[in-house]
């Protein structure tokens, strides 16, 4: 409290604005089917990936050597740029892939 005498005015509430909620849509996007995730329903549609499967049989996908040789060089590219935080956790992420690909033998 202030010695002078003087009484504090209370702060009078802020005024809040109600939340409109909008109506949902009574349509889908085209192709959705029944649900959101349709294809998880009925084991999927595996039109487009050239005789079935999981598609991945014939890609060389995200392998330890292409993450690690990615990630160094973003590294490089970042400490040419004079980025030395980004530098310095890319080459912690392609340290990760290094060890990957070269594991230490158990005795």
């Amino acid at each position: 409290m202030t010695n002078s005498g003087e009484k504090l005015m209370p702060i009078p509430p802020v005024p809040v604005q109600p939340r409109t909620i909008r109506p949902q849509s009574k349509t889908r996007a085209p192709g959705n089917g029944p649900g959101r995730f349709p294809n998880n329903r009925r084991g999927g549609n595996n039109q487009g990936k050239g005789g079935g499967g999981s598609g991945r049989s014939n890609q060389r996908r995200n392998q330890a050597s292409d993450q690690y040789n990615k990630y160094l060089n973003l590294a490089k590219d970042a400490t040419a740029a004079g980025d030395y935080i980004a530098a310095e956790t890319y080459n912690q992420h392609a340290d990760h892939y290094y060890r990957v690909m070269n594991p230490v033998p158990t005795a």
